[in-house]
C-alpha cells in the first residue's frame, strides 16, 4: 500500500460493523463470566481496535472527498431500548429536508440521490450517512448542507417572527420546504429524544447541532401554522365548456393570462339554472381558491369553488 492511500470507507465501516458484533457478544458473555480474564482482554481489544478502525473511516472518508454526518439520540447508553425503525424514520426525514432543500437551491435532486448508508455506527449508537465520490458535486453538497444546518440552527434558536421571516426570505414562502421542515420535526418530537448531528466534511471540518425535545416541539407547532390553507376570491373571465349535475362540477376555460387554462369547480345546487343558461358562452364567474398541502404527500393542491356567475 502506497504511504499516503486509504482502504476504500466502505470496506471499513463493514469490518467496524463486525467488530461492533464481536464486542457487543463479548459485553453479553462479562455478565454471566465477569473474572475471565480472556474475555476482558477481547474487550479490550476489540475497543481499542474499533478507536483506531473509526479513524481510519474519518481519513478515508476525506481522502474520497465524501461528506459525513452520524444522526443519533442523546444520552443513549445502550441500543437495547433503541428502535432501529424510530433511527431509520428520523433520518429518512432528515433526508427528505436534504433532498428537497437541493431541489429548491440548484434546482436539481441527483447529489442527494442513493447516497445513505442506513447502519449502525459503534460508539455513536446512530446512523451514519456519506454523499457521493463525485467532484461535480462538491459545491452542491457544500451549499445545501450549510443551508439545512443554517436553518435549523435559526428554527431552534428564534422566536415565531424570525422563523416566519426566514421562511418569507430563504424559502420564499415555498409549500413544499415548509412542510419537509414541519414533517421532520413532528418526527423527532413524536419520539421524545434529544437529536444529535454532526457533519465533516472533506476539509475535516465538523459541525455539530443538538435539538432538544422541547425545541422540536416550539418547531412544529409553529410551522404547523405556517401550512394553515390560504384562500383567496377571483373573477375570472372564461366560459363553460363541461358539467356535471350529479357531481355537481363545472369544467371552466380561462380566457385571461394563465398557464392554466382548464379549471374543475364545484358549485351548489341553487346555481344549476344559471349554469345551464350560461353554457358555452363568454362569461365572468366570482371563484374563491383554496390552496391545502396534503399532510402525507406535501403537495399543494388548488381547490375551486364557482360562487357566482356575473356576466
Amino acid at each position: 500500500m502506497e504511504l499516503n492511500s486509504f482502504r476504500n470507507s466502505d470496506l471499513i465501516l463493514q469490518e467496524v460493523l463486525e467488530l461492533n458484533g464481536l464486542i457487543n457478544q463479548t459485553k453479553e458473555l462479562l455478565k454471566t463470566y465477569t473474572d475471565d480474564f480472556a474475555l476482558q482482554i477481547t474487550l479490550k481489544q476489540g475497543i481499542e481496535r474499533q478507536q483506531g478502525l473509526q479513524k481510519e473511516l474519518k481519513l478515508a472518508l476525506a481522502d474520497e472527498k465524501k461528506h459525513s454526518i452520524i444522526y443519533s439520540f442523546k444520552d443513549l447508553i445502550s441500543t437495547a431500548n433503541l428502535s432501529l425503525d424510530m433511527m431509520i424514520e428520523n433520518m429518512e426525514r432528515f433526508r427528505n429536508m436534504l433532498v428537497r432543500s437541493s431541489r429548491f437551491l440548484i434546482g436539481t435532486e441527483e447529489p442527494f440521490e442513493g447516497i445513505f448508508l442506513n447502519e449502525l455506527v459503534p460508539g455513536s449508537l446512530g446512523l451514519l450517512i456519506t454523499t457521493l465520490t463525485d467532484e461535480k458535486f462538491i459545491s452542491d453538497y457544500d451549499a445545501v448542507f450549510n443551508f439545512v444546518f443554517n436553518t435549523i440552527e435559526i428554527f431552534i434558536k428564534a422566536d415565531e417572527n424570525a422563523i416566519h421571516n426566514h421562511i418569507e426570505k430563504a424559502f420564499k414562502n415555498d409549500p413544499q420546504m415548509v412542510w419537509n421542515y414541519r414533517k421532520y420535526f413532528e418526527v423527532t418530537s413524536k419520539y421524545k429524544k434529544n437529536v444529535m448531528i454532526s457533519w465533516e466534511d472533506p476539509k475535516e471540518s465538523i459541525r455539530k447541532l443538538e435539538i432538544t425535545l422541547p425545541d422540536s416541539i416550539a418547531v412544529y407547532d409553529i410551522l404547523q401554522k405556517q401550512l394553515t390553507k390560504s384562500e383567496e376570491l377571483l373573477i375570472i373571465p372564461g366560459t363553460i365548456k363541461g358539467i356535471s349535475l350529479i357531481r355537481h362540477k363545472i369544467e371552466f376555460i380561462r380566457s385571461d393570462m394563465t398557464k392554466k387554462k382548464l379549471i374543475k369547480c364545484s358549485f351548489d345546487e341553487g346555481l344549476i339554472e344559471r349554469i345551464k343558461q350560461v353554457f358555452n358562452i363568454p362569461i365572468k364567474a366570482k371563484i374563491k381558491l383554496i390552496k391545502e398541502i396534503n399532510d402525507i404527500t406535501g403537495e399543494e393542491t388548488d381547490v375551486w369553488s364557482l360562487l357566482q356567475i356575473i356576466s
